[in-house]
Order: C-alpha cells, then structure tokens, then sequence
C-alpha cells in the first residue's frame, strides 16, 4: 500500500508539472496574441480560433487540476489510514525492540525490527510529498491566461 501511494504521488506530481509547463505555454500564446482584446473586423479568423482553442486547453488542464486535487483528498485520507496502521505497529515494534535489547541483545529479530522502522520512517516522509504536491498544484492552478 505504501509503495503503491508513493508512486501515486510521483506519478502526479509529474504530470502537475507537465500541465504547469503547457498552462505557461498556453498563458504566453495567448498574450502574444493579445487574445483579451481582439476586435471584430480587425483580428484575423485564424487568430479568433487560435484564442479559441487556448482557451478550451485552458479549460481543459484546469479540470485536470481538479481531478488531481480530488485525488489529493483522496490520497491524504489513504495516508491517514495507512500511518495510523504504522503508528500502532512501530507501539509494538518498541516495545519488541526493548525486550530484545534487554534480553537477547543477539537476535536476528532486531535487525527485523529495525528494517520494519525504516519503513514507517519513509511513510513519515511520504506526507512531505503530499503537501509538495499540494502545493504543486496550488502552483499550477495560479497561473491563468486572464489579465
């Protein structure tokens, strides 16, 4: 499940960035255009379409923004369940730990141990990439091609 969310979140924030990239893209064409001040009789057809179609792929990279910000909850509730999971078992893992250290400081089971905390140690840092996400997005949705 972890690895599974983790790569849920690269796979996003990839393709956020791509669509932020495409939104520059898509604000650039449509100033060079001037396409917020075309005038009927003087702008040229292929220029009326052309802000046309920048305007819908506008749209159509916001809605995608949308559906990632939907994943976002979705994912940010999938982390909650996954690290609170984690949270109880690290509980047990401690305790282990401490027995162990006091009574069989020698046990192939420490090293189990210790490989299990490194995993809730990466789901930990799994929530910074959520909120890098987050904030990706927040980025991307900033960037308009209205003045």
């Amino acid at each position: 499940e972890l690895n599974d969310l983790s790569r849920g979140i690269r796979e996003s924030r990839v393709r956020i960035g791509q669509l932020r990239g495409d939104i520059r893209v898509l604000r650039d064409d449509y100033r060079r255009l001037r396409c917020d001040a075309l005038v009927p009789g003087q702008t040229t057809q292929s220029t009326i379409d052309r802000c046309s179609d920048i305007f819908s792929d506008w749209n159509r990279t916001q809605q995608e923004l949308d559906r990632y910000g939907r994943n976002l909850t979705s994912m940010r509730s999938r982390y909650r369940n996954i690290k609170g999971r984690l949270d109880s078992l690290n509980q047990s893992l401690s305790s282990a730990e401490a027995y162990l250290a006091k009574n069989c400081a020698r046990s192939a089971a420490r090293e189990t141990i210790r490989v299990r905390k490194t995993t809730i140690q990466r789901a930990e840092a799994l929530f910074d990439e959520l909120e890098a996400m987050s904030r990706d997005l927040d980025d991307a949705r900033s960037i308009t091609i209205l003045e």
